[in-house]
C-alpha cells in the first residue's frame, strides 16, 4: 500500500479484494502433439474433435509425447484458435464470408417494373413430358424487384436460352421493357443470344462479329451476380427467396394435383409414396398446377417485405404501383427482334447471302437478297429470321444493330415460269435505272 496515499487505501483494498495471487498452471501438451491434433481437426472433412484426440493420443504413445486430457484440448482450441480460422479451415472461405451481415437495401426508390431479376428452379416432381420422357422440369422466373411479383415464367426440361428468352418476351409484351435486369452469369442465362455485347459478361469467347444480344439491343442494363469464393451469391437476387420455405416448392410441387409424383427436396426427405421416377404426372396437369401455384404465390396476403409491410400481397402492391408509363413500352420493331433468331453471315456485294440455320437439301441452300444491300461495304451482317418460316422475309442489320434492309428468299423457279421471268426483268431495269 506504500504506493498509495492513506485516503486511497480503502478503495484500493476493496478493488483488490478476492484477487488472490493464484499461479496460472496450464496442462502441458507437447508442441508436436498439438500440431498433429490441429492438422487433423482443421480439415474440410470436419472430423469429430474426439476422434482427432484419440488419433493424437495413439501417436503420442508411439512417439512418447506428453499430452493433456481431451477437455484441455477442447478448451485450448476455443481459447487459442480464432473462430474465423476454424470456420475457414473446416467449412471454407464462403462460410467465413457469410459472417458479414447481409447488405440491407431499400426498393422504395424503384418503380414497379423498372428492375427485374431472374433465376431457374428445378421442380421436385416427376413429369411425363410431351416427348414421353420422365423428367424433373426446370422453370425460369422473372420477378419484379420492388413488388416481388412474379411477372413471367417458362418451363422446360432444362434451363436453356429459349425458356429465358420466351419468359422475357412475355414480360415485355405484357408490361414493357425493364431498365435493369439482375441474373446469374451461368451458361444459359448469359448466353450470346441474350447478352452478347455486354462488357462485364464472362461467358463464352468474345467475338466482335457476334450479333448483339437482345438485352443490349433493347437498352437493358444487365447486372450479373458475383461468385463469392466459388459459390453463387444468393443474397443478390430476391427471387432466391421464392425458392425457399413456403415458396414455389410448397405452392407448386406439393399441390394435390401432383400427389404421388413428388420426390422430396433431397434423398433424406423422400415421401412414403416416392416412385423412383418410374411414372410422371401428365405434362398438361403439371402446367396447370404450375400456373395455379404461381397465382397463389403472388396473391398470398401479409407478405413481410418493405412494400407489403406485413399486410398486402405481391399482387396488391403490383396493382397499386405499376403503371405502363413507369417503363418503356416495346415498339413493333423491338417486338420483332424478340420473336426472331439471329445469325452473323457473310454478304456478297450484290446483296446476296445464305443462312446456315436454313441447312442444305440435296446440296442446295436458301439464298436471300435485298436490292438495298447492293454495293454494301460490310463483309458481315446480322440476319434475323423466323426459324419456322425460312422461306419468309428476313431482316438485315449491321454488327451494331442498325437496320439495313428486309431481304427475300430467292426460291428456285420452274424452267417455264414466265411470271418469275417478268419479275426478274423488272428488277434488272429498276436496278439499272437507279444506278
Amino acid at each position: 500500500m506504500q504506493a498509495h496515499l492513506i485516503h486511497e487505501w480503502q478503495t484500493v483494498l476493496i478493488v483488490e479484494s478476492g484477487k488472490a495471487k493464484k499461479p496460472t498452471r496450464k496442462a502441458f501438451i507437447e508442441q508436436e502433439a498439438w500440431d498433429v491434433f490441429l492438422a487433423d481437426y482443421l480439415r474440410p472433412e470436419e472430423p469429430d474433435m474426439r476422434a482427432c484426440y484419440r488419433r493424437t493420443e495413439t501417436m503420442a504413445k508411439h512417439y512418447g509425447w506428453k499430452i493433456a486430457s481431451f477437455q484441455t484440448f477442447q478448451r485450448r482450441v476455443v481459447e487459442e484458435i480464432p473462430y474465423e480460422v476454424i470456420l475457414l479451415k473446416r467449412k471454407g472461405a464462403n462460410a467465413v464470408a457469410k459472417l458479414v451481415p447481409a447488405l440491407r437495401r431499400t426498393v422504395k426508390d424503384l418503380l414497379a417494373g423498372e428492375w427485374i431479376n431472374g433465376d431457374g428452379y428445378q421442380h421436385n416432381v416427376f413429369v411425363k413430358w410431351h416427348t414421353c420422357e420422365i423428367v424433373r422440369p426446370k422453370t425460369w422466373f422473372w420477378q419484379d424487384v420492388r413488388t416481388r411479383e412474379i411477372l413471367g415464367y417458362r418451363t422446360s426440361i432444362s434451363e436453356n436460352t429459349d425458356s429465358i428468352h420466351h419468359a422475357l418476351m412475355d414480360v415485355i409484351f405484357n408490361y414493357g421493357i425493364p431498365n435493369t435486369i439482375t441474373l446469374d452469369n451461368t451458361r444459359a442465362a448469359a448466353n450470346k443470344a441474350m447478352t452478347s455485347g455486354i462488357a462485364n459478361r464472362y461467358r463464352f469467347k468474345h467475338d466482335e462479329l457476334d450479333p448483339k444480344g437482345i438485352m443490349p439491343i433493347l437498352g437493358i442494363d444487365v447486372h450479373f451476380t458475383s461468385i463469392l469464393y466459388g459459390e453463387g451469391h444468393g443474397q443478390a437476387k430476391p427471387i432466391e427467396r421464392a425458392f425457399g420455405k413456403g415458396g414455389i416448392g410448397e405452392k407448386v410441387d406439393k399441390r394435390p394435383e401432383l400427389a404421388g409424383f413428388y420426390m422430396g427436396k433431397n434423398v433424406l426427405e423422400k415421401p412414403d409414396n416416392y416412385n423412383g421416377g418410374k411414372a410422371g404426372v401428365g405434362h398438361d396437369v403439371f402446367l396447370q398446377a404450375l400456373a395455379a401455384g404461381i397465382e397463389e404465390y403472388n396473391s398470398q396476403l401479409k407478405r413481410e417485405t418493405e412494400m407489403c409491410r406485413g399486410e398486402l400481397s405481391f399482387d396488391q402492391v403490383w396493382e397499386r404501383d405499376y403503371h405502363p408509363t413507369n417503363i418503356r413500352q416495346a415498339s413493333p420493331e423491338q417486338l420483332r427482334l424478340l420473336f426472331l433468331q439471329a445469325e452473323t453471315v457473310s454478304i456478297k456485294q450484290n446483296g446476296e447471302f445464305t443462312l446456315k440455320a436454313a441447312g442444305k437439301l440435296y446440296g442446295l441452300t436458301n439464298v436471300y437478297w435485298a436490292q438495298q444491300l447492293i454495293g454494301i461495304t460490310d463483309k458481315k451482317v446480322v440476319v434475323r429470321f423466323d426459324p419456322d418460316n425460312l422461306h419468309g422475309n428476313t431482316y438485315v442489320y449491321d454488327i451494331n444493330g442498325n437496320f439495313l434492309a428486309e431481304a427475300i428468299c430467292r426460291d428456285a423457279k420452274g424452267y417455264g415460269d414466265t411470271e418469275a421471268a417478268r419479275e426478274q426483268s423488272r428488277l434488272y431495269k429498276q436496278i439499272v435505272k437507279n444506278a
